[in-house]
């Protein structure tokens, strides 16, 4: 099975070491895609639910550590992005385990409409804003 979400060249930011963090989020991303269409068993679903909340977390702490090192004048609304991204991953979760239905077409709606937007164009906003 193919997986659902393919990384692009229009996805970059130019750094390097957000570009390959973003690359792991869409790879966890996909994880739990395929474990959802396949029918995976409830412990590896939730494994691959809480491996993406722990890598996001990591990630959004990292790259809010860059951002204020290079002074960023957006680094407070791009927390609060991070924030609401996280908090949506976690209802996620909770949504899987209390057995709600559709959880793929959540992480499709999720990934699509708000972390890729996020990766390119808040995360660019930020790099610009620092370099401006």
């Amino acid at each position: 099975m193919q997986p659902r979400f393919v990384w692009k060249p229009e996805y970059e930011t130019g750094n390097s070491r957000i570009d390959e963090q973003h690359q792991q989020l869409i790879e966890l991303a996909n994880l739990l895609w395929l474990a959802l269409q396949q029918g995976k068993a409830d412990d590896v679903v939730s494994r691959a639910i809480d491996a993406l909340i722990a890598y996001a977390n990591y990630h959004f702490s990292e790259e809010e550590a860059f951002f204020a090192r290079i002074g960023t004048p957006v680094l407070d609304r791009h927390r609060r992005d991070h924030e609401q991204l996280t908090g949506d991953i976690r209802a996620m979760a909770i949504a899987d385990l209390t057995g709600a239905k559709n959880l793929g077409a959540k992480l499709e709606h999720w990934v699509e409409n708000q972390l890729l937007p996020h990766m390119m164009y808040a995360d660019q906003e930020a790099l610009n804003a620092a370099a401006a």
